[in-house]
């Protein structure tokens, strides 16, 4: 059975069915907006922090490092 592939901006050629939520991109993991919610621990905050603050970039993958940045940076946000 022949594999379909699908071309992606930052990678070779990756697997249709396995283009799903995590992209590898030089050994860097990539996560989604719903796998990132779901490791509350790692952020040290709750999932609809965690959510709110990643659905506001325009970006759909995130590593952890980015996320952890976009988050903590909304975190400590001044409230007006």
């Amino acid at each position: 059975m022949a594999t379909k592939t699908v071309k992606d901006e930052k990678t070779a050629d990756v697997p249709a069915e396995k283009n799903s939520a995590r992209v590898k991109t030089s050994s860097v993991s990539r996560y989604t907006v719903d796998e990132l919610s779901k490791a509350e621990n790692e952020f040290n905050t709750n999932k609809v922090i965690i959510r709110t603050a990643l659905s506001m970039s325009d970006k759909d993958l995130f590593t952890l490092e980015e996320a952890k940045e976009i988050v903590s940076k909304f975190k400590n946000k001044e409230v007006k």
